[in-house]
């Protein structure tokens, strides 16, 4: 059969069934977890705009929306974060956000000077 975007064709039953949300193309569906919470396989081929698969695995994200555990870093693809975390940001963002956050109290600052 012909892949079509978004789809897979299930030759158990012969027409197309969905890719998930995530994909671009798939090979089958996706394998969810025991009790259907969470996705464990997406079985990606190709990932849509703006969606990179995660190292070893057949999983898109996007950009934004790492998996727990990851951050999203600009050369397209995932790192891990620390064992003892749950989430992270990569560190260039922290220091930006620092940055970010010091030049508006600065701003503010000669908005708004103090009068003695």
């Amino acid at each position: 059969m012909v892949p079509r975007e978004g789809y897979y064709y299930d030759e158990n039953f012969k027409y197309y069934r969905k890719c998930s949300k995530s994909c671009k193309t798939c090979s089958k569906g996706p394998k969810y977890s025991f009790d259907n919470s969470d996705i464990e396989e997406m079985n990606c081929i190709q990932c849509p705009q703006d969606f990179y698969k995660l190292d070893n695995t057949n999983n898109c994200y996007h950009k934004d929306n790492p998996p727990k555990k990851y951050f999203f870093k600009n050369e397209g693809i995932f790192s891990k974060c620390y064992e003892s975390c749950m989430t992270c940001i990569q560190y260039k963002k922290i220091i930006y956000i620092i940055i970010a956050y010091l030049v508006m109290k600065i701003i503010y600052f000669f908005k708004n000077p103090l009068i003695a």
